[in-house]
C-alpha cells in the first residue's frame, strides 16, 4: 500500500488511488503514436497521442459486496442482494443430466424450504 504518490523512475508514476502513468522515454520519437487523440484498450488502459499511457484499476468492491450469502447447500446459495431481493442461485456441473439435477433439487429443497420458514 502506497503512502504517497511515487515516481519510480523518469517514466513511471504510481498513485495512491491505484492509477499508473507511463511516460515515453526521452529518446523515443516525438511524433504521435496513435492516429486519433487517444486510444482506449480493454483493461482500462488509455494511450495518449504523445505516447503517455494511463492505467486505471478496476473499482472492485468499491460499493461493498453485491450480495450476502444467507444460507448455502452443496448446490444452492440463498443470497440477499443490496436492493433487498432474496435469490436462490443453483450451480450444477454441465455434465449432469436433467434427471440427476431433479434428484439433487428434490434432495436439497426441504433444507431450503426450512430456511425460508425461519425467515418469517
Amino acid at each position: 500500500m502506497l503512502q504517497n504518490n511515487v515516481k519510480m523512475d523518469t517514466q513511471t508514476a504510481y498513485f495512491v488511488n491505484g492509477n499508473i502513468n507511463i511516460y515515453p522515454a526521452c529518446y523515443e520519437h516525438p511524433e504521435p503514436l496513435t492516429a486519433e487523440r487517444s486510444r482506449s484498450y480493454p483493461g482500462r488502459i488509455t494511450v495518449m497521442e504523445n505516447g503517455e499511457t494511463l492505467i486505471r484499476p478496476y473499482q472492485i468492491g468499491a460499493n461493498g459486496p453485491r450480495y450476502k450469502v444467507l444460507f448455502n447447500t452443496e448446490h444452492c446459495d440463498i443470497q440477499l442482494w443490496g436492493n433487498g431481493k432474496i435469490v436462490e442461485c443453483w450451480k450444477f456441473s454441465p455434465r449432469l443430466t436433467i434427471h440427476e439435477i431433479c434428484r439433487i433439487r428434490k434432495r436439497e429443497s426441504p433444507r431450503i424450504a426450512a430456511f425460508f420458514q425461519t425467515l418469517k
